[in-house]
């Protein structure tokens, strides 16, 4: 989530995936004889066509392969949306950074972060949805209303007693992923947090150890066990 563009967003994210369609759609789309020979015709015709001889082809493989995306997840218009969304975004910053020759569009840094993370938030409220109608539904609800909803919070709260047990679990919870968090952070600006603990002391190796243990077992507990991906 600290991703300063979709594509490295991506990247990060879903690798298996991102990397065997690059391997085996993308790059066959790319140099596939029609696409090659549409650059090759564009960038004879000189002027602004040597652009387009660039970004077309790029352009065309993307959309495809995004398609594609949105349909491994399933044959369901919001799935498709999903991937167009993404698609469209990738090829219009692909778009922006070639005709600035590389630079970024923005110079700030947390800005870029901040922008990834909220497109990437709006294409949840896609992935999530039923049919784009709901989809839209969540993204007004979004602008409107209470910035804090009660019900909302009180349900979490419920949600969470129905698990090990209210408090516990919620403590254990908020722990854990401030942990995770607070991991991350140190680790992409440059801090391995997990080796200068271990040679702080080599106990604290195993007591590192127990705690990941304890909070598998703990995590276990839940009531939903479904791998996430297991529909797809």
């Amino acid at each position: 989530y600290l991703a300063e563009s979709v594509d490295e967003f991506w990247r990060r994210w879903h690798i298996t995936l991102s990397t065997w369609f690059k391997d085996y759609l993308f790059y066959p789309i790319l140099r596939s004889k029609k696409i090659t020979s549409l650059g090759k015709k564009l960038k004879k015709k000189g002027g602004g066509y040597k652009k387009l001889s660039r970004i077309l082809p790029t352009t065309i493989a993307l959309l495809i392969v995004w398609l594609f995306v949105g349909l491994w997840h399933g044959a369901k218009i919001n799935y498709i949306v999903y991937g167009l969304y993404y698609g469209l975004i990738i090829i219009t910053s692909n778009i922006f950074h070639t005709l600035r020759k590389g630079k970024n569009i923005c110079q700030y840094k947390w800005l870029r972060i901040l922008c990834t993370f909220v497109i990437v938030c709006f294409g949840y409220m896609i992935f999530n949805s039923t049919d784009i109608q709901s989809a839209a539904g969540m993204m007004r609800q979004t602008f409107s209303g209470d910035i804090v909803n009660i019900t909302v919070l009180k349900n979490l709260g419920i949600q969470f007693y129905k698990q090990v047990g209210g408090k516990v679990y919620f403590i254990v919870t908020v722990i854990s992923s401030m942990i995770l968090i607070i991991y991350d952070f140190l680790k992409y600006f440059g801090i391995e947090a997990a080796d200068k603990c271990i040679l702080i002391n080599k106990y604290v190796k195993y007591i590192l150890a127990a705690g990941i243990v304890f909070f598998l077992l703990f995590m276990m507990n839940r009531t939903s066990g479904d791998f996430t991906y297991m529909q797809f």
